[in-house]
């Protein structure tokens, strides 16, 4: 999947999701989008062995975001509310799911270096 695919699929999902009570701003989208297209522009990959060396495609990286994310909304609340921050670390998991399942990652890198060889 290209990035521009992995920064339109949550935003897709998550407009489906809050189709009734749509209370996000355009600037909320931008923030998901942005985070489900993160994983490859921190560190961007072009063949398999480089995506299952990639730290930015592992759940530690995602864990370490997921609580960036958290701490942010807690210390802005106003600018950045918590709601946005779950669907950010969502469209993050959500590219690692779609890397997972188009060719696979390494999940536990870089704590697990096996890369499947």
């Amino acid at each position: 999947m290209t990035t521009v695919t992995h920064a339109l699929a949550p935003i897709i999902l998550v407009k489906l999701f809050r189709l009734k009570n749509d209370t996000l701003t355009k600037y909320d989208y931008l923030w998901i989008a942005i985070s489900g297209g993160l994983a490859d522009v921190l560190n961007p990959h072009i063949y398999l062995i480089d995506r299952l060396t990639s730290w930015s495609h592992g759940l530690p990286f995602w864990v370490v975001f997921t609580l960036t994310l958290l701490a942010i909304s807690l210390c802005f609340r106003r600018k950045f509310k918590l709601q946005v921050a779950l669907f950010c670390s969502f469209a993050y998991a959500l590219h690692l799911l779609f890397d997972g399942i188009s060719g696979g990652i390494n999940l536990h890198y870089p704590i697990k270096t096996t890369t499947g060889e």
